[in-house]
């Protein structure tokens, strides 16, 4: 069964391009700017999450908070589940650097120094760095294509979304889900339905993550707003 989705004010991006991960300095085209460790903190409902400025090639700043957990690990007896909230954390958690890749066939679509793991489950946020207006900045919420077998986040970066969205006052959030039969595996029947990959972009689209509530609408919300 296809979870239901309501519908909220923010854009869904399904990107079925294959990019490299934009890196500061010339990269086909682009002039991207610079990383700033200001460790901007985010207040999330399970903890706090340190993240970073970012000087865009423009001169604006955008604040990054990278592998922001929206569910807990997909391991375990939760492997090939539906995902679950995460667990509250102590402390701050190192938002500085992604999180790692879910587990794929094809490396081509893997940072060279990065392991996969089934612990994948994170989103990313790339907002504007300044104060946002009464209705709160437009959101895109984008997905990697990858015909649900390969892709992730880390693979197209950060700066690109800065130095496009942030300067236009626009949040973007990035994520990732399960892949391949981790994701999509089904027995076509009530004991293995499929679409966990689906079920977890619902979860990080709809669970009240960034916020106090767990209302979708709540949610988005809270996100422009902070």
């Amino acid at each position: 069964m296809v979870p239901s989705l309501t519908l909220i004010p923010c854009i869904l991006v399904i990107s079925s391009a294959q990019v490299l991960e934009l890196k500061p300095g010339k990269i086909q085209g682009f002039d991207y700017g610079t990383k700033e460790f200001a460790f901007a903190v985010l207040e999330l409902k399970p903890g706090k999450i340190q993240g970073f400025d970012y000087e865009t090639k423009e001169g604006a700043f955008a604040e990054v908070f990278l592998n922001v957990p929206y569910a807990s690990p997909p391991i375990g007896d939760l492997r090939f589940e539906k995902p679950v909230p995460p667990k509250p954390w102590e402390g701050l958690r190192d938002g500085t650097k992604f999180g790692a890749s879910c587990i794929q066939k094809l490396r081509e679509f893997t940072p060279p120094t990065e392991i996969p793991s089934e612990d994948c489950l994170t989103l990313n946020i790339i907002r504007p760095k300044k104060e946002a207006p009464p209705k709160g900045f437009p959101i895109l919420f984008w997905v990697h294509g990858g015909g649900y077998e390969v892709g992730s986040a880390p693979f197209y970066g950060y700066e690109g979304f800065a130095d496009i969205y942030a300067t236009h006052d626009i949040v973007v959030v990035t994520i990732q889900y399960r892949l391949g039969v981790y994701g999509f595996f089904s027995t076509g029947d009530s004991h293995m339905p499929g679409n966990l990959g689906l079920w977890d972009m619902a979860e990080a689209l709809m669970v009240g993550i960034l916020c106090k509530s767990n209302d979708g609408q709540s949610t988005f919300m809270c996100l422009k707003r902070n």
